[in-house]
């Protein structure tokens, strides 16, 4: 960093293998080395540092989240690691010349995702016409591309904007509901899907469509099904 002074860091590196990443001690040393590069940054007086939070941060349940209003609620090692970091990181460059940002994705997918992630999880159970389980089939996710994250980095990086930043499309879809769409994008006909709990309920975590990136005039690319349809190859179907 010293050599190349860039004008520009985007730090995205944090533990988030399955299944244990929620509780790894690795958290405390992305925490510590996230930290640590950010007092580098300021050392070589880096113009714009830019780091990933999680929406985990907003707790288990929350289907308006803005970081302007909504509480702090972390449940576990991961996302109070997270949100530690931010305050570190806050605190650093708040009497900098270093423009600063922390992006809380929401629930990201895309290429080369853990294959026991959800969706690629589900994708290979209903292409080998087999039973996928659903643990929740009403948990509530607010998808987001990881093509969009991307975008909504540029876009913050080109535009002033608030220091937290929630990323996510805004649109809260259930896990049964994610089924369908990848049914239909698939084109597997109907299979017998197990579910091991079921709330009553609607629970999980969805952007609010007041928050600071959707008022600044930023959209995701396109909705789940369409973005899974291009993830997938389909999309001219």
């Amino acid at each position: 960093i010293g050599l190349l002074r860039p004008d520009i860091i985007i730090s995205t590196p944090w533990v988030t293998s399955l299944p244990d990443y929620r509780t790894s001690p690795l958290n405390l040393q992305f925490k510590n080395s996230t930290i640590s590069l950010a007092k580098i940054a300021l050392e070589f007086e880096t113009s714009h540092f830019i780091c990933f939070g999680s929406s985990a941060e907003y707790g288990d349940s929350n289907l308006a989240c803005d970081s302007s209003t909504s509480p702090i609620n972390p449940l576990d090692l991961y996302s109070q690691s997270k949100y530690e970091t931010y305050l570190e990181l806050s605190n650093l460059f708040r009497y900098s010349t270093t423009r600063f940002n922390w992006l809380r994705v929401f629930q990201p997918f895309g290429e080369y995702q853990d294959s026991n992630r959800l969706i690629p999880y589900l994708v290979s159970e209903l292409s080998a016409g087999r039973t996928p389980v659903l643990r929740e089939p009403n948990r509530v996710s607010d998808w987001i591309s990881s093509k969009d994250i991307a975008d909504a980095t540029i876009f913050s990086i080109r535009n002033n904007l608030p220091e937290i930043l929630d990323i996510g499309s805004g649109i809260g879809t259930h896990n049964w509901e994610l089924v369908n769409i990848l049914m239909k994008i698939l084109e597997i006909d109907s299979p017998r899907i197990e579910t091991s709990i079921s709330y009553s309920e609607s629970r999980g975590l969805v952007t609010s469509n007041l928050s600071a990136i959707f008022q600044a005039g930023w959209q995701p690319s396109g909705r789940l099904h369409e973005s899974l349809s291009v993830l997938f190859g389909f999309s001219d179907r």
